[in-house]
């Protein structure tokens, strides 16, 4: 795992449960809980990123699908990536639908948060029998 990117627990200025980014991982973390809840493992992103970008609305919880950031090298566009979802502005998720995360779903993340610009990032995977299980938080420092 890079440097830049640790888990949120060990950035003390993370550990008011009252600041924004806080509320909005609580907001999204219930809302796939209650996607999950309803749906259960085994189906593919697409149908969970559906699912919660309905979830999100019933909640009044602001997001965008698909953002498109540009990667730069060296001040030049050299590519980018369409990010699943950015939450309130603020939080950057990524929706997964695989047997287990691996660090480079925590390194890809890294990558993206760097790209767009935040500071947190939630990787949720669905293929699981509990979401709390699936659910894995990354920020930068």
């Amino acid at each position: 795992m890079d440097d830049s990117a640790l888990f949120l627990d060990d950035i003390d200025e993370f550990d008011d449960m009252q600041s924004p980014m806080n509320l909005v991982t609580l907001a999204v973390v219930g809302a796939c809980i209650e996607v999950h809840r309803l749906i259960g493992p085994g189906f593919s992103r697409d149908v969970y990123a559906d699912a919660l970008a309905h979830e999100l609305k019933l909640r009044q919880v602001g997001f965008v699908r698909r953002e498109r950031v540009a990667l730069m090298y060296k001040g030049k566009p050299v590519g980018g990536h369409e990010l699943d979802f950015i939450v309130e502005g603020m939080v950057v998720l990524k929706i997964k639908s695989v047997k287990m995360l691996r660090p480079v779903h925590t390194a890809a993340m890294t990558a993206y948060l760097k790209a767009a610009e935040k500071r947190l990032g939630l990787i949720i995977n669905f293929n699981v029998k509990t979401l709390m299980n699936g659910v894995e938080r990354v920020a930068l420092k």
